[in-house]
């Protein structure tokens, strides 16, 4: 019983230390505000930055962030159409040179089916008389040199266009990079380089020269059909219905071809990029533990599979405009052929 019982003095102390421990768990919890423990402990995991096992980063202001990344990351919910990006524009000027240019685009599509119509006076009164002759030569020079202005003055416009629209879009792309938390580029995989370069390169050249040709493409083949039909409606009937279809199959197909192979070919490189920059922002990692030679044989794989895509969309790409000048040059033929049976009581032009 003796070396069992306490002494009075070591349970007073035992009970003081007791009390103690009490009046600071009761100050905590005044000063602390309460909270569950799960709900803790998932904070304390949302908020890790181990690189080791990332997490998603969660900020408080979600909606808007969320639409952001997505945006940067190529993955917009909202289907933008081409003419949207257009509204990178900032200035009054830059929308008018580009309102200039779409209508100079146009009218580049007119001169030529007029030099044809000139042409046509002049086999039909061939061999012109002096006089005639001069007059169908200055008009070919005028529409000729009428033709050249117009076409420098909208590549110029559309070429100015597509740099501003690249510039604005740096700028806008590169303040919304400083703008994201560190914690972000910790737990994200973004290729910011293919975003500053090769993205916007691809817009600045889908919104500068192309456009314009595309317009005047359209303007060339309203005009050309519309001549075609005053001077001989049954010949352009017939070239109407032997061209036309074969065009479309052959655009529709090779661009839905090309569009995929370029797709697959955007999509091996970048993975490649991938690769090359984490290797090289974690090359301590890599050395340490030996992984030199499983990165390079991964990276290797991105590399041959993106130069597959490539030759296949060179292989594609050659072959429909190789059938577009086959069926431009088939319906020439044609046009000599059905055109000379018209052309045996005269109006040869």
């Amino acid at each position: 019983m003796a070396a069992n019982a306490e002494k009075p003095g070591s349970i007073r102390v035992s009970q003081d230390v007791a009390a103690s421990r009490r009046s600071i768990a009761g100050d905590s919890e005044i000063h602390r505000p309460s909270r569950p423990e799960n709900d803790l402990r998932q904070s304390i995991a949302d908020t890790t930055l181990d690189p080791g096992h990332p997490r998603e980063w969660r900020p408080a202001d979600s909606a808007l962030t969320k639409q952001v990344y997505q945006q940067l990351l190529g993955l917009n919910p909202f289907k933008s159409s081409f003419l949207s990006l257009y509204r990178n524009l900032e200035t009054r000027g830059e929308y008018g040179t580009a309102i200039l240019g779409a209508l100079l685009a146009a009218a580049a599509g007119v001169p030529l089916p007029i030099m044809f119509v000139i042409f046509g006076k002049i086999i039909n009164s061939f061999p012109p008389p002096e006089d005639e002759l001069r007059t169908r030569i200055g008009q070919l020079l005028g529409v000729a040199a009428a033709y050249f202005v117009i076409t420098t003055v909208y590549m110029s416009s559309f070429g100015r266009v597509g740099e501003k629209i690249a510039i604005n879009l740096r700028e806008k792309l590169l303040r919304c990079l400083l703008s994201l938390d560190q914690a972000y580029y910790d737990t994200h995989d973004l290729d910011v380089t293919s975003l500053l370069t090769a993205k916007i390169e691809t817009i600045q050249v889908g919104t500068s020269e192309k456009v314009g040709i595309f317009i005047q493409s359209i303007a060339y083949f309203v005009a050309a059909f519309v001549v075609g039909f005053i001077l001989n409606a049954k010949l352009t009937g017939i070239l109407l219905a032997a061209v036309i279809p074969a065009m479309i199959i052959i655009v529709a197909t090779g661009s839905a071809w090309i569009s995929k192979l370029s797709k697959r070919l955007t999509t091996c490189t970048e993975q490649a990029n991938g690769v090359l920059e984490s290797a090289l922002r974690s090359v301590k990692v890599v050395q340490a533990f030996d992984f030199e030679d499983s990165i390079s044989r991964q990276h290797l794989v991105h590399l041959e599979e993106s130069a597959v895509s490539g030759i296949r969309k060179a292989i594609v790409a050659a072959s429909v405009l190789g059938l577009m000048y086959f069926v431009a040059y088939a319906a020439n033929g044609l046009a000599f052929y059905v055109g000379s049976g018209m052309a045996k009581d005269g109006g040869a032009g």
